[in-house]
Parts: C-alpha cells; structure tokens; sequence
C-alpha cells in the first residue's frame, strides 16, 4: 500500500491523533507503565487534602513568621526519617540489605543502557536532590517575606495569593517545552475554573486598614513584594519539573527522590531554625513547636504525593487540583471552627469544585463521547 493511498494517510492520521489524545510525554512512549493519568488525579487530589490539614494545623502560628516554616520543615525531615524507618524494617524482613548501591537513588537505574555505565555515581541526581532541596526552603521564605512587605505596604495580600495560583499554567508552559505535554480543552476549562476559585478567595483579603498609619508602613515594599511572589510559581513548578526529569532519565524511585530531598530540607531548616530562634529571642514553647513538627510531617505525606501526581501524569492538572486545599481548608474551618463561609466564599468553592471536576473526569467523558460519536 503507498502512503500516498487514501486509506493508508486516513490510517496514519487517525493513529496520530489518537497518540495525541493520550497526553503521553515524549520521554515516556516507550514506558507506558510509567504515566497512569488517573493514579496521578487520586494523588494530586490527596495532595490537597494533606495540605490543607497542614495549613489549618499551622493557622494559630502565624505569629512566629518564618520561625513556623523553619520548625515545620524540622517536621518534614522527620516525617522523611519515619519513611526510611519503615524501609528499614522492611529489608530487614525480607533478609534484604538496606544500603544497596544497586537500589539507590544516585545510581543511573535506566535499564536501557548497559550495565558499566549504570555503576557510576550520578552527581547530576545529587545537584537535582539538592535543587528540590533548596527551591523548598526558598520558596518558604519568599512566601513569608512578600506577605510581610504586603502588609506593611497595604497592599490587598490576596494579590499574591492569586499569582501563586498561577502556578498551573507555568507549570503547563514548562512541561509543554520540555516534554510536549498538553492539555486538553475539559482539563484547561478545569484549570480556568480553579485559578477564579483561588483569585476570588484571594482577594477577600481586605488592604490593610489604615495601614499608612502603621509604624511599619513601607510602600517601597509593594513592588518588592509582587517581584517575589512571580518567582514563587516559577520555582513550584520547576521543582515538579527536575523531579519528571530524574525520574525520566535515570528512573530513580520518586519516593525515595523526594524523601531524600526533604532529609536536606529538614538539614537546612534545622540550621535556620536555631538561628532564628537566637537571634529573635523568641520564647520556645514545646506545644507551638511540637504542632509545628506534625504540621511538617502532614505536608511530608502530602508533598510525596505531589511527587508522584507530578512524574506520572499530567504537570497543569496535577499542579491545578493541589489548589482544592484552598476549598477542604473552608470546609475545615466551617466544620470545625464554626467559621460560616461568606457568599463570595461559597461562590469561590463551587467553581473550584466545579473546576476540579472537569479536570478529573473530563477527559474520560470526552473519551467516551467521543467513541459514542465514532460508532455512529
């Protein structure tokens, strides 16, 4: 048959469209296994339910400003030592040993290339460990800073909030350069629909009241401030893109990626941690500190299943439903609290649960419509 034949070009066409519509990245087409869409959705889903228990167990913290991030990412090194924990004892079951260069992560465990040149510590995973590591701890306190200088500057602070939920669709540009992965039209609707939840709930945030009257009022740092928050769904996004990345190239295990990454984050912080503390004279309480260590250890859990959502599926859906924290964390304080949501609040809520449904579920509608629409 030539393939200049009608029904040979129809044939080619409609494979490429269907290879399309599967949303599978270059890097992954000859290891289907790797990229499960909808274990990917059940993660990211998962991710905003861990990380909106973190936000409400750190809500009575404020008051210690970057102490809180420091102390909590104390909490995620140490929801990373209970992990290996685990792993220890496990290997120890099995008769297994627990340090095997074969298993580790800094090792090239890419079957494809021949064995020689997977005996080799990989330095470029370890500047990748300690990239995550670093992006972490920064984006912290690039968080806290900018809502600091928004305060004292007057400016609306639901601003920022509404550039951080940006982070979706860098987050798509990002993985649509490296790894050509796109979206479809239910999923971007979907993601259309969360960013206006996360912007309506950000801007209930009131200016400061009075705020030049302030003994702190610096309206220099508003500009300062916004600079800070861009960067911030930058660095988000990049973090998901060298985890997809080591995974991809040397297919390291993300959980053990992460995990590792968040032991050198907890390192990092521990040093701030006890530098702030000296430096502030603040006064150490062990409920403060301890409610901090498990806020940690809940967004420990809920950053390995980010993780994951991220390296097998698609980035600006996965990035797009960690935003349902903004919702389970109303809920929570509805429920718990006795925090009534405002209408603007309830409004908010829908669209994101609307937004979260569409991406969810959209797809596998538009497959079987499309299938329904075929057949006839």
């Amino acid at each position: 048959m030539s393939t200049t034949d009608p029904e040979c070009k129809k044939l080619v066409d409609q494979t490429d469209h269907e290879l399309k519509e599967e949303l599978i990245p270059k890097e992954t087409k000859d290891h289907p296994h790797v990229f499960n869409e909808t274990k990917s959705i059940i993660f990211a889903l998962l991710t905003g339910c861990f990380y909106a228990l973190h936000n409400f167990t750190l809500g009575g913290l404020a008051k210690m400003g970057y102490l809180a991030r420091f102390d909590t990412g104390i909490g995620m090194g140490i929801g990373a030592g209970i992990y290996y924990t685990y792993q220890f004892i496990q290997t120890k079951r099995n008769n297994q040993k627990f340090f095997d260069w074969k298993k580790s992560i800094f090792r090239n465990q890419n079957t494809e290339i021949p064995e020689y040149q997977r005996e080799k510590f990989e330095y470029w995973i370890l500047a990748g460990v300690i990239s995550i590591a670093v992006l972490a701890v920064g984006f912290g306190i690039v968080v806290i800073i900018s809502f600091k200088l928004a305060l004292e500057g007057g400016m609306n602070q639901g601003i920022i909030t509404a550039i951080y939920g940006m982070t979706p669709f860098i987050a798509s540009i990002l993985f649509y350069l490296k790894f050509g992965e796109t979206l479809k039209v239910s999923q971007l609707i979907g993601m259309v629909f969360m960013i206006v939840c996360i912007i309506m709930i950000g801007l209930l945030r009131a200016p400061s009241e009075e705020a030049s009257a302030r003994e702190d009022y610096n309206p220099s740092g508003v500009a300062i401030a916004l600079i800070l928050s861009i960067i911030c769904p930058f660095a988000f996004a990049l973090n998901g893109l060298i985890i997809r990345l080591l995974c991809m190239k040397y297919r390291v295990n993300v959980n053990e990626l992460n995990q590792t990454a968040l032991l050198c984050q907890g390192g990092l912080v521990l040093i701030g941690s006890i530098i702030g503390y000296s430096a502030d004279n603040y006064e150490f309480i062990w409920f403060d500190f301890l409610q901090m260590i498990l806020a940690g250890i809940i967004v420990n859990a809920g950053g390995s299943l980010g993780a994951v959502a991220v390296s097998i599926g698609n980035a600006g859906v996965a990035y797009s439903l960690f935003n349902t924290q903004v919702i389970i964390f109303i809920l929570l304080a509805a429920l718990l609290l006795g925090q009534i949501p405002t209408t603007i609040e309830i409004v908010a809520v829908a669209f994101g649960i609307v937004g979260s449904c569409i991406m969810s579920l959209g797809p596998e509608i538009h497959k079987k419509l499309s299938n329904i629409f075929r057949r006839e």
